[in-house]
């Protein structure tokens, strides 16, 4: 990894979006905006936080949805083989 953080070795650059479900879409968030996302969720509303891997690697991403229990659900998968996990 270089000194910025920003490259991994056979990666290219490593990017993450973050998507809502009303079609918004953050390329890169930092911290502070990714918490301004969560804490903006109403009943029933998602985050998406993905980054963008190459083919070989499969999808990794992490779904918050927030209930109408007031419950965050949240979902990771990671892996080309589909593994999720929800809690």
């Amino acid at each position: 990894m270089d000194p910025g953080g920003r490259r991994r070795h056979g990666l290219g650059t490593v990017r993450f979006v973050a998507l809502t479900d009303d079609g918004r879409m953050t390329c890169d968030p930092d911290a502070a905006a990714v918490e301004a996302m969560l804490a903006g969720l109403r009943e029933r509303q998602y985050v998406v936080l993905q980054r963008l891997t190459d083919h070989d690697e499969g999808d990794c991403y992490l779904q918050v949805l927030l209930s109408e229990a007031a419950i965050y659900e949240v979902e990771h998968r990671a892996g080309v083989a589909g593994e999720c996990q929800w809690t």
